[in-house]
Order: structure tokens, then C-alpha cells, then sequence
């Protein structure tokens, strides 16, 4: 699991301190307190358990979205997460002084290290909906982390961590991206995310209002959740063109 999900127990948490009143600690399965960088900043979370304080199970091994973990398969439930309160420090709100006085729509290739083999859409694609996308007249943007491949036609945004990431989509108008971290950021600001899912899970489990899904179902209900690779999933992503990228984008930024 990756920062997405971190962001998705922000969410969830942020959601039962509302409902309660009380402060939360998120627990590991074990029950014992943990924390992480996405999270900084929000004096409602605790990093102790305490009469005042409510515990909330959620990271590895106890993702309140996955029924199970097999050997080769993951098995989801339907879930919808809540949006996330991030918040930023000034030298990460500062990246805004750097972006585009115009709209401009931010594009990520990127997929988290060790991530399923079904969850990208083939480096082609991408390339062709860049060169498509900035000929129907988009500003790009990508957030561009040490090792990456750039696309072409986008202006590049060094980016070294995560929380920086969101603080290039807070300023856009909308967001191309797998299902993922990008699309969990983008709907703490509730900018349309255009989330490329392919077969692999459903956005009934992932998905949020202002998420624009393109997902093409081949077995399950709540998607595949094949851990390895997974022919099928291949032949859907490989159904989604950049053509349809598009027409999705040019949809979110008119409605």
C-alpha cells in the first residue's frame, strides 16, 4: 500500500473526529499508534491513546477497503473514502508561486514502487495524449520526481516528496493520473481528477465525486485485484486510448 491510502485514513479519520468531537489515533492492526508525514499538521490526530481519544484501526494489514489478501489477488469492498484535510507548510504553499497564471492541468504518469503490473497505462499513451492534450490548447504540468521520464509539451515541476505533489495539484484545474495518490489529493481540493483505472479495482471502492474514472471492468465486482500480472488487465488498459483521456478531460473542465 502506498501514500494514497494514507491519505484515504487522513479522510477517514478526519470523518470520525467530526462525528465524535474527539481527537483520533490511527492505529496499526495491532492497536498501537502510528503517524506519518501526509498528516502533519492537524492537532485533532494523537500519537497516544488516552480516555480522550479515539482509536481508529487503519494501515497495513487492516485497510478497511480490502476484504482479503490472497497470494495472487487482492479482494476489495465497496468503500468510498473520505476526502482528506491536508494542509501545507509555507515552503510547500510556495510551489503555487511557480505555477502557471493560467489554468493549467496537471498530468503524472507515475505509479507508486511495486505497484500491480494493471495499474499503468502503457508510457505510449501517455506520450501521445501529452502531445494531443497540448495541441487542443492544455497547459501541462507534471510534477516530475529524481528518475523520472518527463512527457513532452509540459512544463516540469521538480518535486521531491509526496506533500509536494499536492501542492502542485491544489492550483489546477484538473488532474490526469492512474488511480491513486493523485486522484486521493486532488480530491481533498476537489479538483477533477481524471483517474485512469483500468480493470484493476472499481471506483465504487477508490472513487470520489469529483473523480472522472475511466474503468473497464473484466471480472469481480469491486475490479480484478490481481497482484501479479494479469493478462486482462493488460487488454483493458490497453482499450484506453489517449482519444478517450481527452474527451474525459475537455468533460470535467465544462461541467
Amino acid at each position: 500500500m502506498g501514500a494514497g491510502d494514507e491519505l484515504m485514513a487522513l479522510g477517514e479519520a478526519y470523518s470520525l473526529h467530526v462525528e465524535t468531537g474527539k481527537r483520533v489515533a490511527i492505529t496499526d492492526k495491532a492497536g498501537r499508534p502510528r503517524s506519518h508525514a501526509l498528516w502533519r499538521g492537524h492537532k485533532w490526530l494523537s500519537d497516544t491513546l488516552g480516555p480522550d481519544v479515539v482509536a481508529m484501526k487503519n494501515g497495513s494489514g487492516c485497510r478497511p477497503y480490502i476484504e482479503s489478501i490472497g497470494k495472487d489477488r487482492y479482494t476489495f469492498r465497496k468503500y468510498m473514502p473520505h476526502t482528506a484535510p491536508l494542509t501545507f507548510t509555507k515552503a510547500e504553499s510556495d510551489f503555487s508561486r511557480i505555477m502557471p497564471a493560467v489554468p493549467y492541468v496537471v498530468v503524472d504518469p507515475m505509479t507508486k514502487e511495486r505497484a500491480p503490473a494493471g495499474k499503468a497505462w502503457q508510457r505510449d499513451s501517455w506520450v501521445r495524449f501529452a502531445l494531443q492534450a497540448s495541441a487542443a490548447g492544455f497547459r501541462l504540468v507534471q510534477p516530475v520526481w529524481p528518475g523520472a521520464h518527463p512527457l513532452p509539451r509540459v512544463m516540469r515541476v521538480p518535486v521531491a516528496t509526496h506533500r509536494e505533489t499536492a501542492a502542485v495539484i491544489k492550483g489546477a484545474a484538473a488532474v490526469v493520473c492512474h488511480e491513486g495518490f493523485n486522484h486521493h489529493a486532488a480530491a481533498a481540493f476537489s479538483v477533477p481528477a481524471v483517474a485512469i483505472y483500468g480493470a484493476f479495482i472499481a471506483p465504487s471502492v477508490t472513487g470520489y465525486a469529483s473523480t472522472r474514472p475511466i474503468y473497464r471492468p473484466h471480472t469481480g465486482d469491486y475490479g480484478c485485484g490481481s497482484r501479479g500480472v494479469c493478462l486482462a488487465c493488460r487488454k483493458a488498459m490497453d482499450g484506453i486510448t489517449p482519444e478517450m483521456v481527452l474527451a474525459t478531460l475537455s468533460e470535467a473542465l465544462t461541467q
